[in-house]
């Protein structure tokens, strides 16, 4: 078990290697002998992993020279995973127009598009903005798509999930 301030290290770590991943920047040398003990104690992925960095940290860690199986690993189902959340996206979002259901992609759909490189950007799900109105009709569309309703009219939005990885949050409202 790591102490507190090994975990500290970590964290403080992939913070500094996700600014370099970010702005094309290659970790300086003088840093590479920390990250390589905090990668080979495990700690490193731990921190990554804990807050969806993973396949952030892989890009840095590339552009030092230095492949890990397990961010490798990561960040090949992260770009994955964000390759068939975009696609079903194009999918739902094309029912949801020929339905003439207002909506908007929010939240990682859209940030996802501000890093420098496809994949950097972890997403666990899509979220999108519909009209609150037409809840039902989204409800619809998203079963017809094989959908399986997590929650529906509970609170600000409606969950939908289905295998393998598709999870989608419908807002109702910004906030709520």
């Amino acid at each position: 078990m790591p102490t507190t301030e090994e975990r500290r290290k970590a964290y403080l770590c992939v913070a500094y290697l996700a600014g370099c991943a970010v702005n094309g920047a290659v970790p300086a040398e003088e840093e590479l002998g920390s990250i390589k003990e905090l990668l080979e104690a495990g700690i490193l992925y731990k921190a990554a992993d804990r807050h969806m960095m993973t396949s952030l940290t892989a890009f840095a860690l590339e552009s030092a020279g230095i492949f890990d199986p397990a961010f490798e690993e990561a960040k090949a189902r992260a770009i994955r995973k964000n390759v068939l959340l975009d696609h079903e996206r194009g999918l739902v979002t094309a029912e949801l127009e020929a339905a003439g259901i207002a909506y908007m992609p929010l939240k990682g759909a859209l940030l996802q598009n501000d890093y420098p490189a496809y994949g950097m950007r972890q997403m666990a799900d899509n979220d999108i903005l519909i009209d609150a109105s037409r809840a039902a009709d989204v409800k619809g569309i998203m079963e017809s798509l094989g959908f399986e309703t997590d929650f529906f009219d509970i609170s600000a939005h409606d969950t939908y999930k289905k295998p393998p990885v598709y999870y989608f949050a419908m807002h109702r409202a910004l906030f709520s």
